[in-house]
């Protein structure tokens, strides 16, 4: 894993990154607030930052919903005398995107009422806690398989999916790169298609954490520039 600063000529100072590397992440890691997320075995890790590109050792988060729990029993207490509980399955959390501000995850999971893989997200409590796990709806998950979320800015989310039937693609049924609006969820885009249709608009969310790094160019004290330059600040490659 490399890393290196944001900084408005880009990436720059690009380097190896042996802390990152020992957190021995399966999938993508997603940087904010001196946090790195990250999932191990299905599960999702929060790793805090002690010096630049220098992470402690990776915690756990407890997302309710996703964790072993236990349904109720309704058959013969002779199999279980112990307890009237049967076993849940544990479901698998993978490869999280933090918002800029830090307070909500999107991640693919199996959690029960998914499709297969879908997407879902947790949101930070006022205690500091993560709320129950939420999938999103039909505007980004679908029959078929949805991975990779990634935020872009304050509005977007790009992700993953080999739903079948949906695009005029060749190859529909493979995974292609979809986007949606957070805020307003509509049914999702080609990112290809997007991208050509809103260029002015997706350039600016592009360049937004390039232009916040150095800080002189931000206009204002808005809480949406201030994470973009905290989420900037160091890119993981």
């Amino acid at each position: 894993i490399f890393i290196g600063k944001q900084t408005a000529n880009g990436i720059e100072n690009k380097e190896f990154n042996k802390s990152l590397t020992a957190l021995k992440a399966d999938g993508a890691i997603s940087y904010a607030n001196g946090i790195a997320y990250y999932s191990v075995e299905g599960d999702i890790y929060a790793a805090k930052e002690k010096s630049f590109g220098k992470f402690k050792c990776g915690k756990k988060l407890w997302i309710p919903g996703l964790g072993k729990e236990r349904n109720e029993f309704q058959g013969s207490m002779l199999a279980y005398a112990s307890w009237r509980y049967l076993p849940k399955d544990e479901a698998i959390a993978k490869n999280p995107s933090v918002a800029p501000d830090g307070n909500t995850i999107y991640f693919a999971s199996n959690a029960e009422g998914a499709k297969g893989f879908d997407i879902w997200k947790t949101e930070k409590n006022e205690d500091g806690e993560w709320a129950p796990a939420e999938r999103l709806g039909k505007e980004v998950n679908s029959l078929g398989n949805e991975d990779f979320p990634i935020v872009i800015g304050d509005s977007l989310i790009a992700f993953g999916s080999d739903r079948k039937g949906y695009t005029s693609a060749p190859d529909s049924g493979y995974f292609h790169t979809y986007i949606s609006k957070i805020e307003d969820w509509k049914r999702p885009q080609l990112l290809s298609k997007y991208a050509t249709d809103n260029k002015q608009e997706f350039d600016q969310l592009m360049a937004v954490n390039d232009v916040n790094a150095e800080g002189n160019k931000a206009e204002g004290n808005s809480s949406s520039a201030k994470n973009s330059r905290q989420s900037s600040r160091l890119r993981i490659l």
